[in-house]
């Protein structure tokens, strides 16, 4: 007998599969941001002249 597919399970699977995607992004820029040291030259446009 197959199960019947409730709102809940719905909202369930909604739920899950955006805290998925949330979770990973969270993550993806936190070692974005933890692995970026910063600043890379002084002056931006004295080192595009080069």
């Amino acid at each position: 007998m197959p199960r019947e597919l409730t709102g809940r399970h719905v909202l369930i699977i909604t739920l899950g599969a955006f805290g998925t995607i949330i979770a990973v992004n969270v993550f993806m820029a936190v070692k974005a941001v933890g692995t970026f040291p910063g600043l890379e030259v002084k002056n931006s446009y004295v080192a595009s002249q080069s």
